[in-house]
């Protein structure tokens, strides 16, 4: 059973790149957007520190984030938000805290990962 009920198929899509500014959180707004549209049930996990995704989608609300769910602190089920604009979009979304997850939960041997100060939203 998927997260979204008894959907036979599930299909997972995954945007990454490691440049910035290549169009990853806007094809991934615009395509969960579209596949909305036209009847699917869609979710998108923000990965993103900044947590554009998450603004982008109109998510200003963020008591758990995919911090909380990679840590093991909460499920996906609980972390899980829907956007209030477009109906079956639904969100995981990041906050600043998630800049710190990959230290927290991998540390780079002899390393260290610096994140840019940002307020949270």
């Amino acid at each position: 059973m998927s997260i979204f009920g008894s959907r036979q198929r599930t299909r997972v899509l995954a945007l990454a790149n490691q440049k910035g500014g290549v169009g990853k959180t806007t094809t991934a707004i615009n395509l969960g957007t579209a596949l909305a549209a036209v009847g699917e049930r869609v979710l998108i996990i923000d990965l993103d520190p900044q947590g554009n995704a998450s603004t982008g989608l109109g998510v200003d609300q963020r008591p758990i984030s995919t911090f909380d769910v990679l840590s093991g602190h909460a499920t996906i089920m609980q972390a899980m938000v829907p956007t209030p604009n477009v109906p079956r979009l639904s969100i995981v979304p990041a906050t600043s805290t998630s800049c710190h997850s990959s230290a927290r939960l991998a540390p780079p041997a002899g390393g260290t990962i610096g994140c840019a100060t940002a307020s949270p939203p």
